[in-house]
């Protein structure tokens, strides 16, 4: 018993023999990242099928909710680029995005769906920057690209389930068809461009208030669309800023609201919706635009402004503060439903007015006139304002001033500045500028147009410019409120961008290098514009 027992000890030091024991396999680890290739299997060979050329791999691991993945990726000059990511089953919603160097999104796909894909074709930059976002869930992602031929683009996507195409829905407003479509319209109307910051559904009661926070940045505006579902006939809409107070309104008995809401400072706003009569719910979207943009919605949208009303004292010395001469040319009391009008005198070259307002003088509607008649330059706006014209010789004018609300006292201040004769024969165009100038970086300077040019403005007008590396904005204006389109083509594979206004359009160009584009000018109606590059 002795010898057996010991026998049994040292058996496990032994070894196992070729039989009859079995010794069970050793366990086999591979360390390495996930393989998108074999992940992304089923696609890639949809893809291929469909025209698609060489696969490359961007991405593989496992993602939690809310982690974003991306990487730079140099695109071939005439082949589209498809790129898709695919999730395990616990991954429930995941977005893809692709930007260009400027940050400007060149397609997105944000349907709630563990897939998404996306496009890009020709003309496109040389680079871009491919992100996915996890929404929603745990698990496994990858993430890859196929180069595509043009002519099999349209199969491609099919194949792939692609979103987000320029003029194309990107799903992120599935829930709510057609919405997304009735959006680009709209913005396309507006002029401008436009961001997403908040999209919410809430559910709407008649008995109560649903409230929305939103928040607005200096010198931007805000685009709100709400719409409610099929059962609530009547929306209300309302705006208030930090103390309560309604900065704007939604038109009555509708079942959608669209505002734009533009504030000199930075404000905390509350969006107020209730239904009339009955219970359902309503979709949310809420854009914000460049800064100085107001300017170019004017003419399209009834713009309501967030203003902190000071005393006229206050307001006063508050305007002063800023650099420049500061002449008092006329003072007095706006009143609601009345026009207050003031004589004044335009001197030689370009001129500047600011109308500052003081409380309880909320918005303000200020115009000027020429002696013949030509409305010369215009604002809705307060507790201030800046007017710019441009003449030739001294020339009378006439000031006129309403309040929108409240009853209250204003002083109109004048800077005259250099003779400018491209400005002088085009004041109205001038005025647009200067006001979009001052909007977006602060009080402009009236000699600070140098290089100003006359251009005509039509499909057939080209020209082609250098765009130095960083970036550069253009600006054309018209003398009349026409629909205006800046679009700079590239000369190889740079996409610059397109901007519309009326009556003035901006557009910002970006560039690491320099490199040489194609201007287009159009317009509504033919004619001439001004185009300044700053």
């Amino acid at each position: 018993m002795k010898r057996f027992f010991v026998l049994v000890l040292l058996l496990p030091w032994l070894g196992c023999r070729p039989a009859p024991v079995s010794c069970p396999e050793r366990l086999r680890v591979d360390v390495g990242p996930l393989e998108p290739a074999q992940f992304l299997s089923q696609s890639i060979a949809a893809a291929k099928v469909a025209g698609a050329d060489a696969f490359e791999p961007l991405a593989g691991a496992l993602v939690s909710e809310g982690e974003q993945l991306g990487r730079f990726v140099e695109l071939p000059t005439e082949r589209c680029i498809a790129v898709f990511a695919r999730t395990g089953a616990s991954v429930r919603d995941v977005d893809l995005f692709v930007f260009d160097d400027s940050g400007d999104v060149l397609a997105a796909d944000e349907a709630p769906s563990s897939a998404a894909a996306v496009m890009v074709c020709p003309p496109h930059p040389k680079r871009v920057y491919v992100a996915a976002r996890v929404v929603s869930g745990t698990g496994l992602f990858a993430m890859g690209a196929v180069t595509v031929p043009p002519a099999a683009a349209e199969a491609v996507a099919r194949a792939l389930v692609v979103r987000g195409r320029p003029g194309e829905d990107t799903g992120k407003l599935a829930a709510w068809p057609g919405l997304e479509r009735r959006l680009r319209e709209r913005r396309a109307a507006l002029g401008s461009r436009w961001e997403d910051v908040r999209r919410a559904s809430l559910t709407l009661d008649p008995h109560a208030t649903a409230t929305l926070s939103v928040r607005v940045e200096p010198q931007r505006c805000l685009d709100i669309f709400a719409t409610s579902s099929e059962e609530i006939a009547t929306l209300s809409l309302d705006v208030l800023d930090r103390e309560g107070r309604v900065v704007a309104h939604g038109r009555p008995m509708s079942s959608e609201q669209a505002l734009v809401v533009c504030s000199p400072s930075a404000e905390e706003l509350t969006l107020a919706l209730r239904p009339r009569g009955a219970r359902g719910t309503a979709a949310v979207v809420v854009a914000t635009s460049p800064r100085g943009a107001a300017v170019e919605l004017a003419a399209q949208a009834e713009v309501a402004s967030t203003m902190p009303l000071l005393a006229i004292e206050s307001a006063l010395a508050r305007h002063r503060k800023r650099p420049g001469t500061h002449q008092t040319a006329a003072d007095g009391v706006a009143e609601a439903g009345r026009v207050k009008a003031i004589a004044l005198e335009l001197a030689p070259g370009c001129t500047r007015w600011d109308v500052v307002g003081g409380a309880p003088l909320g918005r303000f509607r200020v115009e000027l006139w020429s002696r013949e008649g030509e409305l010369l330059d215009r604002a809705d706006a307060g507790p201030s304002a800046a007017l710019f014209a441009c003449a030739p010789k001294a020339t009378p004018v006439r000031l006129e001033i309403v309040s929108l609300g409240e009853r209250g006292p204003f002083v109109v201040e004048q800077t005259a500045g250099p003779r400018a004769p491209i400005l002088e024969a085009h004041s109205r165009a001038a005025a647009r500028i200067f006001q979009r100038i001052e909007a977006a970086a602060g009080p402009v300077d009236l000699g600070a147009l140098d290089g100003v040019e006359v251009v005509d403005a039509s499909p057939r007008h080209e020209r082609t410019i250098t765009v130095g590396e960083g970036c550069a904005e253009w600006f054309v204006a018209a003398d009349e409120p026409r629909s205006l389109l800046l679009d700079a083509v590239p000369l190889g594979t740079r996409r610059l961008g397109q901007a519309r206004g009326t009556g003035l359009a901006v557009l910002e160009t970006c560039a690491e290098t320099s490199a040489e584009a194609s201007l287009r000018v159009s317009a509504s109606e033919q004619g001439t514009v001004l185009l300044l590059r700053r």
